[in-house]
């Protein structure tokens, strides 16, 4: 009897490591999402963003981001292409409303690493709200009951596809 006791004390830690593996908590809401807004200028010119956004998003009201993608102004008259990397960093916190609102608040944003964008490129292209301690509101829905959707009153808005 002794035995057997001590063989489930030995055991237990690692049928219970075992079980949390397979059912873990979600603490973390992952988001990947692809972004492009493209302006198309009266003289034929193109202005446009293409990147993705990688977010994590903490259940209890906070989270960080990145953003890594490219600004490419092309001019309509000889089709020359200006590129502008962009490698941007962020952290903001949120507070759910009713009917699916929320508050959000951007805490920091940070040009990492390889980044050519200026902020005013940043807002206009990526999204107004990407400045520090700006305020904002959204509205988040879960499309087919688990794909996170959400946009501003101020810019187009995002799906998660990953």
């Amino acid at each position: 009897m002794k035995k057997c006791i001590l063989l489930m004390l030995i055991a237990l830690p690692w049928i219970l490591g075992y079980g949390y593996t397979k059912v873990k908590p979600r603490y973390h809401q992952r988001c990947e999402s692809h972004m492009s807004v493209t302006y198309v200028m009266n003289n034929g010119d193109r202005e446009y963003s293409r990147g993705t956004y990688l977010l994590d998003t903490s259940l209890s009201g906070s989270g960080h981001g990145v953003y890594a993608g490219e600004i490419v102004k092309e001019t309509a008259s000889n089709g020359q292409k200006n590129t502008i990397q962009v490698h941007i960093s962020f952290s903001y916190s949120f507070a759910k409303q009713e009917n699916g609102v929320v508050e959000g608040h951007i805490k920091n944003v940070s040009k990492e690493l390889g980044n050519q964008a200026t902020d005013e490129e940043l807002a206009r292209y990526l999204s107004p709200v990407l400045r520090p301690g700006e305020n904002h509101r959204t509205r988040q829905l879960l499309l087919e009951g688990v794909r996170p959707a959400w946009g501003t009153t101020l810019y187009p808005g995002g799906l998660c596809s990953g």
